[in-house]
């Protein structure tokens, strides 16, 4: 089996971002498209989209083009994107999601297609 996760860098500044989470505690769970149903992988989960497609395609798990949504420039994450897909060379940017897992939660095994 290939190698999934592949540490691309390390000594990143992240205090920038951890206070930009402190100070936008209200931008958590402004969509619960993915942590609603007691079905999903991603239930009791907590998120926020900084960049994803339109919440009810999403739902449908219809193929989506995703944007930039407001908390993206709100926590000052699109630079590190942007860097991240030079630095694997990328040529899509799809979703861009913060996902946190409360004490005692857990992410289910799952698949994402497409």
């Amino acid at each position: 089996m290939s190698e999934r996760i592949k540490l691309l860098q390390s000594g990143i500044n992240v205090a920038p971002i951890y206070w930009a989470l402190q100070s936008n505690a209200h931008l958590w769970n402004q969509n619960t498209t993915r942590t609603e149903s007691i079905d999903s992988p991603h239930y009791g989960l907590d998120d926020i989209w900084a960049r994803y497609g339109d919440a009810e395609r999403a739902k449908d798990g219809m193929p989506h083009d995703s944007f930039w949504y407001p908390a993206a420039d709100a926590l000052g994450i699109k630079d590190m994107c942007h860097d991240v897909m030079r630095h694997v060379k990328g040529v899509e940017l799809g979703g861009v999601l913060i996902t946190r897992i409360p004490a005692g939660k857990s992410c289910k095994p799952h698949t994402d297609p497409g």
